[in-house]
C-alpha cells in the first residue's frame, strides 16, 4: 500500500480560535513529497522521497520485479485547493488539469524517480479495475470553470498510442466518467464510458455513452433536470 504524504500541514489548535474554513487553515510548505510504502502482510513501513507536488487522485499502482509503480495526477502545489473555492470560481477561470505522472519506487533506496505519462492534463482518473498488472487504458476529464463559458473534455489515454483521444461537446461540462465493461468480455477497456454532463446555461443534463477505446458516441439521453456537476459515480450491471 502506498500513502501519498504532501507537504501540506494543519495546526489543530488554530481551529479553536478562528472563523476561517477548514481548507483555509492548511499551510503549504516548500518541501518534497513523501511516499509511504506499507507492507500489508506485516505492517512494516518505509518512506521514499519524491519531488514536491499535490495529488487529489491516484490513477493506479502495481508492483513488478523493478519495484512499485504509482501513477497519479499531480499539481505543482496545493494552490488548486483555494482556486476551487466558491469565491475563486466566481472571480475567474480555473483550469483543472494536473499532469499525469509515473512515480517509480525502487525496492531499495529512498528516492522515487518521476516521468510524464501524458502531456494531456486531466482529473477524475478511471481505469478498468478488473484488469491486472500495468493497465493499458486510463480515462478522465479536463474541466475549465469559467461561468457560462465553462468547458470540459473527456480524455482517453492508451499506453500504445502517442496521443490521447478526446471528446467534447459545446455547452456541456462532464464530470468523472465511469467505465462499464461489456458483459462477458475479458479484454481490458472493452466496454462503454458513461459521462454525465451539465449544461452551462440551461436546466438540462445529459448522459453520454461513449465507446471506451475510441470515445465514439454510442448513445445518449437528455433530461430537463439541472444536475450539478458531480465528482464521482459508479456503475452496477443489472442482475436477473
Amino acid at each position: 500500500m502506498v500513502i501519498v504524504a504532501h507537504p501540506l500541514t494543519l495546526t489543530p489548535s488554530k481551529l479553536l480560535f478562528s472563523d476561517k474554513g477548514f481548507a483555509e487553515q492548511l499551510a503549504w510548505e516548500e518541501a518534497e513529497m513523501q511516499l509511504v510504502v506499507v507492507a500489508r502482510a506485516t505492517g512494516a513501513t518505509r518512506t521514499v522521497r519524491a519531488p514536491k507536488g499535490f495529488v487529489f487522485h491516484v490513477i493506479d499502482a502495481f508492483e513488478d520485479e523493478r519495484g512499485i509503480t504509482l501513477d497519479a495526477l499531480a499539481y505543482d502545489d496545493a494552490s488548486i485547493v483555494r482556486r476551487l473555492a466558491a469565491g475563486s470560481l466566481a472571480r475567474g477561470v480555473v483550469d483543472v488539469a494536473p499532469r499525469a505522472l509515473r512515480y517509480r519506487i525502487p525496492r531499495a533506496g529512498e528516492v522515487a524517480s518521476v516521468e510524464a505519462l501524458s502531456e494531456a492534463g486531466f482529473e477524475f482518473p478511471v481505469v478498468d479495475r478488473r484488469a491486472g498488472g500495468e493497465r493499458r487504458y486510463t480515462w478522465g476529464a479536463r474541466v475549465v470553470f469559467d461561468g457560462e463559458r465553462s468547458t470540459s473534455t473527456v480524455v482517453a489515454l492508451d499506453r500504445k498510442s502517442p496521443a490521447p483521444i478526446e471528446h467534447a461537446e459545446d455547452g456541456w461540462v462532464f464530470g468523472e466518467p465511469v467505465f462499464a465493461r461489456r458483459p462477458g468480455s475479458t479484454e481490458e477497456g472493452d466496454g462503454a464510458l458513461l459521462a454525465v454532463g451539465s449544461h452551462v446555461r440551461d436546466d438540462r443534463a445529459l448522459l453520454r455513452v461513449l465507446d471506451a477505446r475510441t470515445l465514439r458516441v454510442v448513445a445518449g439521453v437528455e433530461v430537463d433536470v439541472p444536475l450539478p456537476l458531480g465528482f464521482h459515480g459508479g456503475f452496477t450491471p443489472a442482475r436477473g
